[in-house]
């Protein structure tokens, strides 16, 4: 396969993948493998529905050019030359006519929707002392993100009930009758927000965001987004430890007047 020979670029939000793509608008993603390079289109490759297949079989008989719809499946390549990710993505396409008022489109251009993307892309980045078990929801999230919006969001939510559990928050409690039962989820943040304030009203916000996943039709992948941008500062905020470790080095620098001294 011949290496794209493009520049490396900035990276997109993920949200960028949301809805239509115009082909030469394809936004540059991160990798998900190494984070450091960016996705773009290698081969992409349309198949018509059986309505457009009959439209084009006219237009080949001599029958004049029309919209079509259908699928695609494709790959997209990482520009980072010390990785050469390959993610394999599938979803709707369509070849419509050209309104951008761009001429070198000419009269008809494709856009892409995907549906589909393996090894799946990153919703958030991770700090390295976060939990397996979130890891794994926030995975298995990424992997159903552009297929069904709504189940992402629903597994958003597990990361988070995960969180509380990683957090020893507990799950049930005793009833006047001397019964278990087993805390909601909105108890359980509740508990959390007596030591952790701010990160529980985020992690409340990414439920409610979870909750919409189970009970609302349309919910898109862009949304979706935002549970994980709120989630991945819940995190940092809990397992981050850089910003701390700079106050610490701040507050050295200020008693000493300067660096401190190097031991040995």
């Amino acid at each position: 396969m011949a290496r794209l020979t493009y520049c490396q670029a900035m990276a997109k939000h993920l949200s960028k993948l949301d809805g239509w793509i115009e082909q030469p608008d394809w936004p540059r993603v991160a990798c998900p493998s190494c984070g450091d390079g960016t996705l773009a289109p290698g081969t992409l490759v349309p198949a018509c529905d059986v309505r457009s297949a009959r439209l084009e079989a006219k237009r080949q008989r001599g029958g004049r050019p029309e919209e079509l719809t259908g699928t695609f499946h494709g790959q997209l390549l990482c520009d980072n030359s010390s990785c050469g990710q390959i993610v394999s993505v599938a979803g709707d396409w369509q070849l419509i006519v050209n309104e951008s008022g761009n001429p070198e489109l000419g009269s008809f251009v494709e856009n892409y929707r995907v549906r589909y993307a393996n090894p799946p892309l990153r919703l958030l980045e991770t700090p390295p002392a976060t939990p397996a078990t979130v890891r794994q929801g926030i995975e298995s999230a990424s992997s159903v993100l552009w297929a069904s919006p709504g189940s992402a969001a629903n597994r958003l939510r597990y990361a988070v009930e995960e969180l509380l559990t990683a957090k020893k928050v507990r799950q049930n409690t005793m009833t006047r009758k001397k019964k278990r039962r087993r805390l909601s989820t909105g108890e359980r943040l509740g508990l959390l927000e007596q030591s952790h304030h701010d990160v529980a009203k985020m992690l409340e916000a990414v439920k409610w965001i979870g909750n919409d996943g189970s009970h609302t039709e349309g919910l898109t992948a862009s949304q979706v987004m935002e549970g994980a941008e709120i989630l991945e500062m819940a995190l940092k905020a809990l397992y981050d430890r850089k910003d701390a470790e700079l106050q610490k080095k701040i507050r050295a620098i200020n008693r000493a007047k300067r660096l401190p001294r190097k031991q040995g």
